[in-house]
């Protein structure tokens, strides 16, 4: 987020809260950029005082995979063979489906969505723990924001973050929901994975629909998983049939 927009979001804060005090929910936007060594993601959440919707952004070019990227090559046979491998997983991230993980405050649930292997998209309903946070006394600004440090552990690993007080609402992705303020920054001081705002809207300046999967079928984790093996199984069993057919028309 550039200092320009930060500095226009400023004025927003004594209108968001007044609103949020007659209990009309302001709709924001924030993108997180998770990065580490071997990590580098983006990740959108949009969130109001009562509840949040999040998804990772989807790739659209094959050639940001750790397999391609940067990639050298021996010879010129290999180079072309990679252009036709990332067209067609270019081809196929066209048709990916989006999947969106929906949370509401007050509540441990989680309802997002899931897909087979052919796209077909289910809705799984789950419930998640979040990390136990400790409110420091020390303060930064980042991107123009005011932002009181915390610290948590979760499962055995620490976090330090910042949290805007200023946004008063407490909604992040994953387990890291439950400051007092929108979180701008927090990092994981095992992997060091950190999540950090890259940019913020606040209101949003296109609002999406804030709501759960719900138009598909509801199955549980475990039946998701029954259902990608049962079609990995056919595949798998349809590709032995054909490699036992390359092997018999070898033979004759």
């Amino acid at each position: 987020m550039n200092t320009r927009s930060a500095v226009l979001l400023l004025p927003f804060f004594a209108f968001c809260r007044n609103a949020l005090s007659q209990d009309r929910a302001i709709t924001g936007k924030a993108t997180y950029e998770i990065a580490s060594d071997v990590v580098h993601q983006t990740l959108d959440v949009w969130f109001s005082s009562e509840e949040y919707l999040y998804q990772y952004r989807q790739m659209t070019d094959a050639r940001e995979l750790p397999a391609f990227k940067n990639k050298k090559y021996d010879n010129l046979q290999d180079s072309l063979e990679d252009v036709k491998n990332i067209e067609r997983l270019n081809n196929s991230l066209k048709t990916m489906p989006v999947q969106y993980w929906y949370g509401k405050l007050g509540s441990d649930e989680i309802i997002y969505s899931s897909f087979d292997n052919s796209h077909k998209t289910y809705c799984i309903r789950d419930t998640i723990t979040f990390v136990k946070w400790e409110l420091l006394p020390d303060t930064l600004t980042v991107h123009g924001l005011p932002c009181q440090k915390a610290s948590g552990s979760y499962r055995d690993v620490t976090y330090t973050a910042w949290f805007a007080p200023s946004i008063p609402v407490s909604v992040a992705p994953l387990q890291f929901r439950g400051l007092p303020g929108l979180l701008i920054r927090v990092l994981n001081n095992v992997t060091k994975v950190s999540f950090s705002v890259t940019d913020l809207e606040w209101p949003a300046k296109t609002p999406v629909a804030i709501q759960p999967c719900s138009r598909s079928p509801f199955v549980t984790k475990n039946e998701m998983q029954e259902i990608r093996n049962a079609q990995n199984a056919s595949q798998y069993k349809m590709l032995d049939a054909y490699r036992k057919e390359l092997k018999d028309k070898k033979k004759q």
